[in-house]
């Protein structure tokens, strides 16, 4: 799975999360305004924290927290068009 974001007037930017997670498609999210993060589930418990200001992310199951873009989309894309290696 890759969290797909873009910041306003930014370029796409995405982190990696896990190939063997197939359950995205369904899984509950919570978004805070306030904190400017949204909180993916997996069952009822928090898998990733995703803080878009900070462009952080946070992998709950491993410990980890990634800074930063793991890799920009090229200029012009959308989510309407789709990308190879995505």
């Amino acid at each position: 799975m890759r969290l797909v974001y873009r910041r306003p007037g930014g370029t796409w930017g995405w982190f990696y999360h896990d190939h063997q997670d197939g359950y995205w498609g369904s899984s509950r999210i919570s978004l805070d305004t306030d904190r400017e993060s949204a909180v993916f589930y997996r069952g009822n418990s928090p898998a990733v924290t995703f803080a878009w200001r900070a462009e952080t992310c946070t992998l709950h199951r491993w410990g980890r927290t990634m800074t930063g873009a793991q890799g920009r989309l090229p200029a012009g894309w959308s989510p309407d068009v789709p990308v190879r290696g995505l």
